[in-house]
């Protein structure tokens, strides 16, 4: 009897019993779930191994609104005030490059960034721009013991193509007035024999010294932007690698026009580049600036190129007047 009632208390008590089904996951209206993605789904290779949820909310790359759960079933914790935050570099593959509501063309404002038309001010000088939407391509501080500035390439970009430039060099002197940027320009007095056109205005080697005049630009160097070995100037070499990055081609001829200002106070240059395609003109290819359609020795051989540098100087006599306003208004106050 004893172990009748032994058998019964084990039978009562003491059996497995089933687990009751579990309820089907739901997800409240209006709130957003995802899917675990490796962080190789930026490059469009996404992997099924999970991954950290934590890292997808607190750096804002998850999945949008609306992607079917899967993985871990517990609500991520709000990031902690004091948690170190990882540095995101940037990817070009985030970029939107086609976006046709960019104001620098069909860049997309990730790549093309802020982008300025009619004037830039540069260390205090309202630089005058030519017709349309400019963007930043590169840009250094200068510094000297007698004078301090900066140095800005702007670029004008249109189907992924540069079509303008311009270089400027904006210098203020250090402390008291000194004896001008550089004693003599050199190239405003007509001794340099690759220029197509030389005006000079002012020639004082006191310090008011003034000129515009036209040269040709050669490109294909910035195309070696990163071989040290190449002689490229520092600024034009940040230029090459800056379009290079953004998928920005260039034609290889330009032709320049170069504005220079001076006083015992301040230096200001502008050296505007325009692209002879877009007039339809076309270069023929050359292995240097020297060969080129656009060198001096070379140029008389092209009546339309000819024609194209008389138009430019049409342009440079009614845009100097602007030039010399802006550098006026540098004056140190």
């Amino acid at each position: 009897m004893f172990a009748a009632v032994l058998t019964l208390l084990f039978a009562l008590f003491f059996q497995e019993k089933p687990n009751p089904a579990a309820p089907a996951s739901t997800t409240a209206s209006g709130q957003a779930s995802y899917s675990s993605q490796s962080t190789d789904a930026l490059s469009g290779n996404a992997s099924s191994g999970q991954s950290s949820a934590l890292s997808a909310a607190t750096t804002g790359n998850g999945p949008a609104v609306g992607a079917s759960t899967a993985g871990a079933n517990s609500q991520v914790p709000p990031a902690s005030p004091s948690a170190p935050q990882k540095v995101q570099t940037a990817n070009l593959s985030l970029a939107t490059p086609n976006n046709s509501h960019s104001a620098a063309g069909d860049l997309d404002d990730a790549l093309g960034g802020r982008s300025y038309s009619g004037s830039v001010n540069v260390d205090g000088y309202k630089v005058p721009l030519p017709a349309g939407n400019w963007v930043i391509l590169s840009n250094a501080r200068y510094q000297s013991p007698h004078a301090t500035g900066e140095l800005v390439f702007l670029g004008r970009i249109k189907n992924r193509r540069l079509v303008g430039g311009a270089r400027v060099t904006a210098l203020h002197t250090v402390g008291q007035p000194g004896n001008g940027f550089p004693p003599k320009l050199s190239g405003c007095a007509g001794v340099n024999h690759i220029d197509l056109y030389v005006n000079p205005e002012a020639m004082d080697d006191n310090g008011h010294q003034s000129c515009w005049l036209i040269d040709s630009y050669f490109t294909p160097p910035l195309q070696q932007w990163a071989d040290r070995a190449v002689r490229i100037d520092t600024l034009d070499r940040a230029v090459g690698g800056d379009l290079a990055a953004k998928g920005v081609t260039y034609p290889q001829d330009f032709v320049r026009i170069r504005m220079t200002r001076t006083e015992n106070w301040g230096f200001l240059e502008v050296a505007y580049l325009f692209s002879p395609e877009t007039a339809g003109i076309k270069s023929n290819e050359a292995i240097s600036g020297a060969d080129a359609d656009w060198a001096r020795v070379n140029l008389s051989r092209y009546p339309e190129k000819v024609a194209y540098v008389e138009t430019l100087k049409q342009w440079a006599t009614q845009f100097w007047p602007r030039f010399k306003a802006a550098f006026d208004e540098g004056v140190p106050k």
